[in-house]
């Protein structure tokens, strides 16, 4: 057998190469975050944006309404790319991790009694959402009498 060199406990070791998502690289990486302080840079990211949409507001009155709404388009632009980014990769993963779920059943009567609740629950959210923007005030009731 073969001694191993000490390593500091913070060291990333091959093992945690080839399986990132260890507990000790987790620990690691998150030890990492705080130190560097994400929390306030996420915190100092919110108040810069709650004070730059107050002062660009149409209650302060600096700009002209017009120009305020095309700066508020611009500045909201990333935020919608990142929401459409996340949307794109989350359902994707929501739906392979349920098709995963259903396929791992070995009991065939399992496998049919929630196929059939995944279909009527498509067919139920996709009625309500064709609702909802069709006639927005009536989706509510539609929830509240089939629950």
């Amino acid at each position: 057998m073969t001694s191993r060199p000490s390593q500091p406990e913070e060291a990333v070791t091959g093992v945690d190469r080839l399986h990132p998502r260890s507990l000790r690289f987790q620990s690691h990486r998150l030890s990492g975050l705080i130190r560097s302080r994400l929390w306030l840079q996420v915190l100092v990211g919110m108040v810069l944006g709650i004070g730059t949409g107050v002062l660009l507001g149409p209650s302060v009155g600096w700009l002209d309404a017009e120009i305020a709404s095309v700066i508020a388009s611009w500045l909201a632009l990333p935020g919608q790319l990142f929401l459409a980014v996340l949307q794109m990769i989350v359902v994707p993963l929501v739906v392979a991790s349920v098709a995963r779920g259903i396929a791992s059943s070995e009991n065939s009567e399992q496998l049919r009694t929630v196929g059939i609740r995944v279909v009527v629950y498509f067919v139920l959210t996709t009625l309500d959402s064709s609702t909802c923007v069709a006639r927005p005030s009536t989706s509510r009731v539609i929830w509240s009498r089939a629950w």
